[in-house]
């Protein structure tokens, strides 16, 4: 059963998973069968991270990350731990994000080979990294953890890898690898099938090629909803409210920024609402939220653009 739900989660059924992990998790804590049990719960606070149930989300994976520690199990320890970060990173808690990745780097060192959990850490640390605007260390580490994830050929996180090293991408003005990166995976059933056709959209935005953006950006949008999927939602919103912006279509963009931009206050999701907020044109709302979270470039962006614009 526990099995099972993993599948059904990479496939982006997390209500199905969530249902079947919630008669899982008392067997397996019935039967006191730790190691599979700190997965369930891990599993279990995945599939509630995706519907953007974060506080939920984060209470399993504490419970998870307790049984996985009293069981002895460095290896999920320390996967709990990239769980735990990731959480934190969307809810804005940057720093501790950051103390959840060196620990689990302090876990991990203490066994005498590489394992499953490895390149997940430094592929979740460029995730911090870059929305802090630490893009050259970002680069340094992500590369780090896709070879990593090359090495051992795990798929999720070789997608991962390549995910946010095509956000930097594009980040840094350079769209066409972000599309090369990223085209050869979008239509793949997977967990992260959202965000790599988000962020293609927004890369084939960058690069000019608007018309193809709309196309693939339909595809995330209308996936994220029928999945449940809140926090991929926000983003595609964001692109689609983009797209539509660069076409002129402004009263056809408004309505959806603003669905993007309630969903991300609601989950709460604060560097998707600062970045909502600055397609709106509400540039100060939004630069307070970046000076907040310490996103260095979008306020070093914003700054710039607000200094111009007062001559």
């Amino acid at each position: 059963m526990e099995r099972r739900a993993s599948g059904l989660n990479f496939l982006g059924r997390n209500d199905e998973a969530i249902a079947l992990l919630e008669e899982a998790i008392p067997l397996l804590e019935r039967v006191g069968d730790l190691d599979r049990l700190g997965i369930a719960l891990a599993n279990q606070g995945e599939a509630h991270r995706v519907r953007g149930d974060l506080s939920a989300a984060r209470d399993f994976n504490e419970r998870g990350l307790e049984v996985s520690t009293r069981g002895g199990n460095p290896s999920q320890v320390a996967f709990t731990l990239v769980n735990l970060a990731e959480i934190e990173l969307s809810l804005g808690q940057w720093e501790q994000s950051r103390g959840h990745l060196e620990r689990a780097d302090e876990v991990l060192a203490t066994l005498p080979s590489e394992n499953s959990a490895a390149p997940y850490i430094p592929l979740q640390h460029g995730h911090v990294l870059m929305a802090q605007g630490k893009w050259d260390e970002a680069d340094i580490v992500l590369h780090q953890g896709l070879a990593a994830a090359a090495q051992s050929g795990d798929r999720q996180a070789l997608e991962f890898g390549q995910i946010a090293l095509a956000e930097l991408e594009v980040l840094r003005g350079e769209p066409a690898g972000a599309i090369a990166r990223l085209a050869p995976l979008a239509g793949r059933e997977g967990s992260y099938r959202v965000q790599i056709e988000t962020i293609l959209a927004r890369a084939l935005l960058d690069a000019g090629q608007v018309v193809r953006a709309e196309a693939v950006i339909r595809e995330p949008v209308d996936r994220a909803r029928t999945q449940g999927d809140r926090l991929g939602l926000a983003d595609a919103l964001r692109v689609q409210g983009m797209v539509l912006r660069r076409q002129g279509r402004e009263e056809e963009a408004a309505p959806i920024l603003a669905e993007g931009l309630g969903l991300a206050r609601e989950l709460p999701y604060p560097y998707a609402e600062a970045r909502i907020l600055e397609q709106m044109g509400q540039v100060e709302e939004a630069l307070a939220i970046f000076r907040r979270l310490g996103a260095q470039k979008d306020v070093e962006r914003l700054e710039r653009g607000v200094a111009a614009s007062t001559g």
